[in-house]
């Protein structure tokens, strides 16, 4: 059992959520191929109420090293302060076109910027059926893992100005607020494993996860994602790993707009990317009192973008360049080399 008070203090704001929970946990194993597991937990919070968290498991072993695994499972995730407090506080100065009335309606606007305090909670139903496999004598391993999830309630950014006769923003019918209104979800998705330890010193990696949400017709995230590599590691000696990691392209449509909030956002299509991670180091043994060992070296990441307008850098989200040459948006990950010492005892 636990709680949690969470406090946001400024002068003259104060905001106070208050978050306790319980679960219980019970594990069965009537016979030496079945364990069955059954848990629930009981959620509560100031902003959103009671949630009840059930899940259910049970892994079969029908030989020796090979294990089948079924589930279900209720969860949930509550809104953010920000999605559900923060508003925006503007101050006029005295050349600003906004006056008179107009102040206060635009004050009255700005609290239906951001926050929504009648959010209710994201759901998700899970249900997942995995397998995992050990061959030769444990050195080489396969897991696969295919799931449905039902994901309901789904709260999004929406941008809803309405124009007024002139074309201008309707400050008393607009909002911009975070809704539940992404509309309930299909999520199918699956992942394989593949780890392989040829010597002690030697491991080696390889796994694809494949994701579609159905009824969706633009990925607005990666379908594939794709791991290669591996790591050698001795007591004393050289020590490495190289990983190179890859997610398909996909469409990012809430690109915030650099004109400001009461522009429209827009969408970016964010193309097959790579990255590159490493390390080459020297691992000794410090002769002393204690066991004390050192390690040095050097650390690479390296972001690839084969089909961009630049080779070695990009983003993991939308965003922009401004016209006086500032970053909006997602920001830029470029390629990073660094050398490190570490020791451990």
């Amino acid at each position: 059992m636990h709680n949690q008070p969470v406090w946001h203090g400024h002068p003259g704001i104060d905001y106070f959520e208050y978050r306790a929970g319980a679960f219980v946990h019970c594990e069965l194993a009537p016979s030496d191929w079945f364990t069955g597991t059954l848990g629930t937990r009981v959620d509560y919070n100031n902003v959103t109420g009671v949630f009840i968290s059930p899940r259910l498991a049970g892994v079969f072993r029908p030989i020796k090293d090979q294990f089948v695994r079924l589930g279900v499972a209720r969860s949930f995730r509550k809104p953010a302060f920000m999605e559900t407090h923060l508003h925006a506080a503007a101050e006029f100065p005295p050349d600003s076109p906004i006056t008179g009335g107009d102040e206060q309606n635009f004050q009255e606007f700005l609290t239906r910027v951001i926050g929504n305090s009648n959010l209710e909670d994201e759901e998700l139903l899970a249900f997942e059926i995995g397998y995992l496999g050990r061959f030769l004598e444990g050195r080489l391993s396969v897991a696969l893992d295919i799931y449905y999830n039902y994901h309901s309630n789904v709260i999004e950014f929406y941008n809803d100005i309405i124009p007024d006769e002139n074309g201008l923003p309707d400050l008393e019918r607009s909002s911009i607020v975070f809704k539940n209104v992404g509309g309930d979800l299909d999520i199918i998705g699956s992942e394989l494993v593949v780890q392989f330890e040829p010597a002690p010193w030697l491991h080696l990696l390889a796994s694809w996860a494949h994701r579609e949400v159905l009824g969706r017709k633009n990925a607005w995230s990666p379908k594939n994602l794709f791991t290669v590599g591996g790591r050698f590691n001795s007591e004393t000696g050289l020590v490495g790993s190289l990983y190179i990691f890859s997610r398909s392209e996909f469409t990012d449509p809430q690109v915030s707009n650099p004109a400001g909030m009461l522009e429209p956002q827009f969408s970016q299509h964010m193309d097959q990317v790579f990255l590159a991670m490493g390390k080459l180091g020297y691992r000794w043994k410090v002769p002393a009192g204690v066991e004390l060992q050192m390690e040095a070296g050097a650390k690479l990441f390296l972001p690839i973008s084969p089909f961009g307008e630049h080779l070695f850098r990009y983003r993991e989200v939308g965003g922009v360049w401004t016209e006086t040459g500032e970053n909006y948006g997602g920001e830029e990950l470029r390629r990073v080399v660094t050398g490190y010492l570490q020791g451990s005892f």
